[in-house]
């Protein structure tokens, strides 16, 4: 199983925080909207849950951007992004993950500066000014499959949503008609920096 299909929660029984109606929706309220595909996945920092438990290694994937469609990326490597993909235990073994070859298109929120919109302390660590988080597991990252939309655990989605959820629909439309309706998203959104 690669990486990203790993990192997948599909919690049908209760509402999420971000939950979208169509690819319009999404693209207004993302930080950013890029095409890109995972070259490496690490423990980027430990995290603390709490004084009695040792911190646990937080998982990253690093993605080499194709396209910026929406926002402006923050990084510390050069035409890449980190994205936050899971809080693991001790005995998960990273490099046994699997780097998938496809090409994704990714609508992510930057950590920090949702942290600072909720009144949140900022993470203290190299990584927290630039880590990228994905609003929900089921819809905010898109597969391309051979110029298709690909559903990343489509079963378990439908499983979990029923058939009728986005982004569902867009199962086998072309990846270049959604990254033109993308693209109008933003041009439409009237509060979006480029």
């Amino acid at each position: 199983m690669s990486c990203i299909d790993r990192f997948v929660e599909i919690h049908g029984d209760r509402p999420l925080m971000w939950d979208y109606n169509s690819l319009e929706d999404m693209t207004a309220d993302v930080d950013l909207v890029v095409r890109g595909r995972i070259t490496g996945v690490y423990v980027g920092e430990m995290w603390r849950f709490n004084d009695f438990e040792p911190p646990a290694p937080h998982i990253y994937a690093s993605v080499e951007l194709t396209e910026v469609l929406k926002g402006l990326p923050l990084s510390r490597i050069p035409g890449a992004i980190e994205v936050t993909l899971a809080v693991v235990g001790f005995e998960f073994d990273v490099d046994a993950l699997q780097i998938p070859s496809e090409e994704y298109l990714w609508f992510l929120r930057h950590d920090a500066g949702w942290r600072a919109e909720i009144g949140k302390p900022p993470v203290q660590s190299a990584i927290a000014p630039f880590a990228y988080f994905r609003p929900n597991f089921h819809q905010t990252v898109l597969r391309n499959e051979g110029g298709a939309i690909g559903i990343i655990r489509k079963n378990d989605v439908v499983n979990a949503y029923g058939n009728r959820i986005f982004p569902l629909g867009l199962e086998g439309r072309t990846f270049a008609n959604t990254l033109a309706d993308v693209r109008s998203a933003v041009i439409a959104a009237p509060d979006v920096e480029n």
